[in-house]
């Protein structure tokens, strides 16, 4: 498993976080595993996220509301563009 630090933009404030990401062997999946160490981010959306990325795009998470969609957008435009990540076309 490896470790990276993501910053975010999240309702115009800039987050960082680290992410620690497994790649399978057999298949090109990557899982994300998203800690947050931010009280608020922790009270508003629980300790972690986890993401599965998989034929060039993150498979569906479920969010209970717009913000929270806004937030998973947020992290994963972040994976995305992230250059350890290797995720960009």
């Amino acid at each position: 498993m490896q470790s990276i630090e993501v910053k975010f933009l999240f309702e115009g404030i800039l987050f960082t976080t680290n992410v620690h990401f497994l790649k399978a062997r057999e298949n090109p999946r990557l899982e994300f595993f998203v800690t947050f160490t931010t009280k608020y981010l922790i009270k508003e959306f629980g300790r972690s996220l986890r993401f599965v990325f998989e034929n060039n795009r993150f498979s569906p998470v479920f969010s209970n509301n717009q913000k929270e969609k806004e937030l998973i957008s947020s992290i994963q435009n972040a994976l995305t563009n992230h250059p350890e990540t290797s995720l960009a076309a």
